[in-house]
């Protein structure tokens, strides 16, 4: 594609981008934006996304994976931005979109998480379907987030992992790799048909530990 990164007074103002696919709802309700950012965020920044209208109106949050200037409504310059959120769904939205607020989240705000329990989601982030045969890529440090077939598959097409924020080298399908150990991990709590699961080790609860 011929990214236009200069607006040009003569260029046709671009209808608003198409939101293809809508995240799914945090297990944990997260704050919303009560004071939004009023400059864009950059390339693989952390951002917190309220919703604001919709059936899927809430609070979601994700990596940027493409920010790209356009010439907006009433030839406004504006900001068209790709989200990778964090239930592997990517959306593209416009930065000043009265729909959306943003909220780009300092290193501090990145790392409030629970370093303890890590939070899995039992679906593939792929096809949304069971996670009952988990795999990812031979160089990706995170857990494994997709199915073997599906993340193949997926490979095969983007070159590159699914899993937001995620830079490892994927090249190949074969670079994808499946997944025993979490495999074996989560044999009794598919059969329960869980949503989720949180890891420690060895240990895998259905219910988040206190």
């Amino acid at each position: 594609d011929d990214w236009r990164w200069e607006a040009r007074a003569t260029a046709q103002a671009a209808p608003p981008p198409i939101v293809s696919t809508e995240p799914v709802v945090p297990s944990v309700p997260l704050p919303p934006v009560t004071e939004p950012s009023t400059v864009p965020p950059s390339l693989h920044d952390r951002v917190r996304v309220q919703w604001m209208t919709g059936l899927s109106a809430g609070v979601y949050e994700g990596v940027t994976t493409d920010v790209r200037q356009v010439l907006g409504h009433n030839h406004q310059l504006d900001y068209e931005i790709q989200v990778a959120y964090d239930d592997g769904q990517r959306t593209c939205h416009w930065f000043r979109s009265p729909q959306f607020r943003w909220l780009i989240l300092s290193p501090a705000q990145c790392a409030e998480v629970d370093c303890e329990w890590e939070q899995l989601d039992l679906s593939c982030c792929i096809s949304r379907e069971p996670l009952n045969d988990p795999a990812k890529g031979s160089r990706c440090r995170h857990r494994s987030r997709a199915n073997f077939f599906h993340l193949r598959q997926y490979v095969s097409r983007q070159r590159k992992c699914p899993v937001a924020g995620c830079e490892a080298s994927m090249t190949r399908s074969h670079d994808v790799q499946r997944d025993d150990t979490l495999c074996n991990q989560l044999a009794d709590v598919l059969s329960k048909k869980a949503p989720r699961v949180w890891l420690r080790g060895d240990e895998v609860r259905t219910e988040k530990p206190r």
